[in-house]
């Protein structure tokens, strides 16, 4: 078990399996040491994510419906959202609104916990009077009576708390608070981690934005209420679900090769193959491939391309090769690549689809003999 010291810090590594990437977990009332001698799972740490859909305002995290780099939130962003060195108390740099105060000054030099913890106004404060803590953002909600034992949203008298009360009594608005120690978490997780807003860009209350909430070009608006959020989880899982154990092993050709057909969507209009270590498809295989994808036209305006095959010996990988491409991989008993299963179509380092992109994977396996 991991131990620590009289102030609460960690002593060393722990030794204990995540229960994550477990087979099972002990039985109710056994030993406690068990946790630590869990048998492995097949689940590997790159399929597991968390993701927090927080208190940070939409600024800090550029969301671009139409573009998934431009998406991207960088350390720079980071600094914004949780400080310089949040685990030293060092909030320098950080958004006013991501500062958890009750305070309605604008943030400044302050001291926690005996440490030094500072952080830097990008913003000014959303400031309301009251015990509560500031907020991350507000936005407009449907208007409703508060009644004066609800108190959560107005003064302790009882009458409005500006920004979230428009009237002595009515709310017309909503609020999230900043989202620290989970945002934390989500930027220790790297690629594994993904941050959105409770913060909507557009809510559909009142005359302008209801009018930005309706479907564009036949699609709905991808900026209106929790959408951004969604698709910023769905742009993530596609790419990261892109590598796959495959149920059979499949036959080689005399040069060594499989038959699969690996295409990429790329993510934005313009995007070229090239570009990313692939090649154009067969006109032929092109076109089989958008009849059969039903698209809609801006789906249809995208590229679409092909990645090529590495071809690998049973028991080597790809994963580490310079060159873009997949390989088909396969265990050995002298030579075990793969941990979660016995054969899978694995990305080389280089050429691991781009962010956003959609991968349609088709693999044709032989039939044995007399099957």
């Amino acid at each position: 078990m991991t131990e620590h010291d009289a102030n609460g810090n960690y002593i060393g590594q722990g030794k204990c399996r995540n229960p994550l990437f477990s087979k099972n977990l002990p039985k109710a009332g056994g030993d406690a040491d068990a946790l630590c001698n869990l048998e492995k799972g097949p689940r590997a740490p790159d399929l597991v994510f968390f993701a927090v859909v927080g208190g940070v305002p939409q600024d800090l995290i550029h969301f671009d419906a139409s573009n998934v780099e431009k998406s991207k939130v960088t350390e720079e962003d980071w600094v914004k959202i949780i400080g310089r060195d949040p685990d030293k108390y060092n909030l320098e740099g950080m958004d006013a609104r991501m500062d958890q105060s009750v305070s309605r000054a604008t943030a400044g030099p302050r001291r926690a916990r005996r440490r030094a913890r500072t952080s830097t106004a990008g913003a000014a404060r959303l400031g309301h009077e009251g015990p509560d803590l500031q907020y991350a953002c507000t936005f407009p909600s449907r208007p409703r009576a508060v009644r004066r034992h609800e108190q959560g949203d107005l003064r302790p008298d009882g009458t409005k708390n500006p920004p979230l009360c428009s009237a002595a009594t009515t709310q017309s608005r909503a609020k999230a608070y900043p989202t620290q120690r989970q945002f934390r978490v989500v930027h220790a997780l790297k690629d594994q981690g993904i941050i959105s807003s409770l913060c909507p860009l557009t809510t559909g209350e009142g005359a302008a934005e209801k009018q930005e909430a309706k479907d564009v070009d036949g699609k709905p608006n991808p900026r209106y209420g929790y959408r951004p959020a969604v698709k910023s989880i769905v742009d993530r899982l596609k790419n990261a679900l892109a590598n796959q154990c495959l149920p059979q092993k499949l036959a080689r050709d005399q040069k060594g090769q499989v038959s699969c057909l690996i295409l990429e969507t790329l993510p934005n209009k313009g995007d070229k193959c090239a570009a990313y270590g692939l090649t154009d498809p067969a006109p032929e295989i092109l076109e089989e491939f958008r009849e059969s994808q039903k698209e809609t036209s801006d789906e249809a305006s995208l590229t679409v391309c092909q990645a090529n095959q590495i071809v690998k010996k049973p028991g080597e990988t790809c994963a580490r090769d310079t060159a873009a491409g997949w390989c088909y991989v396969e265990n050995t008993e002298s030579s075990k690549v793969l941990d979660a299963c016995y054969q899978a179509i694995v990305f080389s380092a280089a050429g691991t689809p781009p962010v956003g992109a959609l991968t349609h994977l088709q693999c044709v396996a032989s039939a044995p003999a007399g099957g």
